[in-house]
Order: C-alpha cells, then structure tokens, then sequence
C-alpha cells in the first residue's frame, strides 16, 4: 500500500524512513499544514538533506503518514471485517477504526486537505476493502442494489468532513457514521442514533487554521 517505497530498503535507511514518518505524524498532528521540513528533520535526528532524499515536499511526507496508518490501522480491520457474516456489521467493523483514528488528529487531516489529499485519492487497499463488504452486502439483500465503487471515496469524505466540528477525541462522529451507513442499508428500523452535540460557536475551515 505504501506506494512511495517501491524497493527495499537497507536498514540505516530504513531506519531513517521510519523515523521521519514518525516524527512527520507528532508534528503534523500538533501544528497542521504550518510545520516546516526542517524542524520534521529535527525532531527525527535527521538531516534535511537525507530527509529531502525521501520525501520531496509536505504532501509526500502526509501521504506516507496517511498510508502508514491505513497500513496499522485498516489492514487488520479489513481482514477482521472479511470474516464476519454480517455485511453491516462488517462495514461498521472498518469504519469506526477508521474514524476513531483520525478522530484527534483534526489538524492532520487538514493538512492533507490542504495538499490536496483528503479527495479521491484514499488508499487503494482499504477502498477496495471497503467495496468488497458492499458487494457481498448487496449479494445478501443488505446494502441498496444501486451503490456504485464510485460512491465509495465520496462516503469517506462525508465521513470525514464533520471531524473537524468536534473536540479531539470526541466520538460525536458515530451520530453520522449510523446515519450513513443506514442510508446504504435496506433495512426496516434505523439504527438509535447517539445524541447529536452542539456546533462550535465558529465553525472551523477545513484547512488547519
């Protein structure tokens, strides 16, 4: 999944990769978009010039926060989801990782907003997990016949998007996942929906600032 790593590595420099997306994660999650390179290559006890030589901008460096996580986090719910019969519960099984992760990490997420890539390009192992348990739901009379793997990357921005409106933490997001994923479902009683929490009294940009 990790596309930006397409040999192997040797171990110094594997060593370093690691540590440069690791420190890459603590400060994009603490500052956004505004963290410069260098103080990324200093926290990771790099210099600028080995990071430079993996990573050539911010978007690259997000990207490889981005697809780390969907490599820790997603895989292992992907494999848990591919066992459970139950097409919704599957669903539910890779989602709620999923937002639960990124739930206090709101300045990340703008920052790959930012860079441009909170859009269509999701990890292509976890979107084409996520279309798996639809299709298997639609076999099964689940999920509604009419949803396309188009559909897909855009229900994760939905998602997505109302994070920014809550505390870091907060698991207000599950009032919408509910709400989303029964509107995928042929289903005869929605799901009780968890409270709804108040808006912020200013509503934030989805852009880190």
């Amino acid at each position: 999944m990790v596309d930006h790593q397409p040999f192997p590595l040797r171990a110094d420099a594997a060593r370093n990769f690691f540590k440069i997306v690791n420190a890459a994660e603590k400060l994009f999650i603490e500052q956004g978009i505004d963290v410069q390179l260098e103080e990324i290559a200093s926290e990771a006890g790099v210099g600028t010039t080995t990071l430079f030589r993996r990573f050539a901008n911010k978007a690259a460096l997000i990207k490889a926060v981005l697809d780390r996580q969907a490599d820790g986090v997603m895989a292992p719910a992907l494999e848990s989801a591919a066992r459970e019969p139950d097409a919704r519960k599957a669903l539910l099984m890779v989602l709620e990782p999923a937002l639960t992760t990124n739930s206090d990490k709101k300045l990340l997420l703008a920052a790959a907003a930012t860079v441009g890539l909170m859009n269509m390009d999701l990890p292509t192992a976890f979107i084409d997990g996520l279309n798996r348990i639809i299709r298997r739901g639609q076999a099964d009379g689940v999920f509604r016949e009419d949803l396309t793997e188009e559909d897909t990357p855009r229900l994760m921005m939905m998602l997505t998007g109302p994070l920014a409106s809550f505390e870091p933490g907060s698991d207000g997001w599950r009032r919408y996942l509910f709400l989303l994923v029964d509107a995928l479902c042929v289903v005869d009683a929605p799901t009780p929906l968890p409270p709804a929490l108040p808006l912020p009294e200013v509503y934030p940009p989805f852009d880190g600032r």
